[in-house]
Order: C-alpha cells, then structure tokens, then sequence
C-alpha cells in the first residue's frame, strides 16, 4: 500500500490495482484499463512526483502518470520498486537495478559510480503503520 501527494491509498493486489478515495474504491485491471499487462500485483511504489509505480509476479513494471498506464517487461526477476536519494523509483532485480529513461527501462551502469547508493523502501510493521525503512547497497564479490 502506498499513499499519493492527493491523498490517494493505493493498493496492489492479485486482482488488479486499487485506488482508494476516502469513500469508495477504484479497481484498475487489464479487462478495463489499457497499459495494464497482469492483473497479479505483487508490490506498489508512489515516487516523489506522485506517479505509481507496481510489479507484478511475471516481470512486468506498470507506471501510471498523468492518468495513464504503461508497463514494460523485464526478464529479470523483480525484487523491489524503491528510492534513490532524490526520490526517484529505481526497479531491483535479482541482476541490477533500472530506472525509465525516455520510456525505456535502463539499466545501471555497476562500473561508474551510482548517483546514490541508498535507497527507501517501505513495509508495514506489526503495528500496522508504515515504516520506511533505509539500506545501503553494497559492492560484493561472487
């Protein structure tokens, strides 16, 4: 679950994606929104501008900014959606990360250096809140 900039409560789920208002509940799926692939959300991400970012359990990343969907397809297998420093979504996968790039998924680079090694994400607690939580990434050998 994540909350958006208006207020917004998003959900992910094994039946679409939910938009909670405050009184009744919106559900986007592929039967009845276009640029969604799968109905079978497995995590939920809203960016520093607002825009939602999911993954579903086959690979696909669906963005939904400016009221429309996109998703795009990663052969990889998808951990996360988080921060960087500056807020932006980055996309974890078991082999890298990517950020969207000019409608493009792009992966970083692990020669140069990373604008940011530390990222956000969020889980909710025993407690029922939700806590943000920050790691470092770090360099290892395989």
């Amino acid at each position: 679950m994540t909350q958006t900039p208006d207020g917004y409560l998003w959900l992910s789920t094994f039946d679409g994606l939910a938009r909670f208002d405050g009184v009744r509940f919106t559900i986007f799926d592929k039967g009845n929104t276009k640029g969604i692939l799968n109905n079978r959300f497995s995590g939920i991400f809203a960016d520093q501008d607002g825009a939602i970012w999911a993954m579903t359990e086959n690979g696909a990343v669906t963005v939904y900014r400016n009221g429309a969907f996109a998703s795009y397809q990663i052969t990889e297998t998808l951990i996360a959606i988080v921060s960087d420093a500056q807020g932006n979504a980055v996309i974890e996968t078991l082999d890298g990360f990517y950020y969207l790039q000019d409608g493009k998924l792009v992966r970083l680079q692990t020669r140069r250096k990373r604008a940011s090694k530390r990222f956000i994400t969020e889980k909710q607690g025993r407690n029922g809140r939700l806590n943000k939580t920050k790691f470092r990434v770090r360099k290892t050998d395989k």
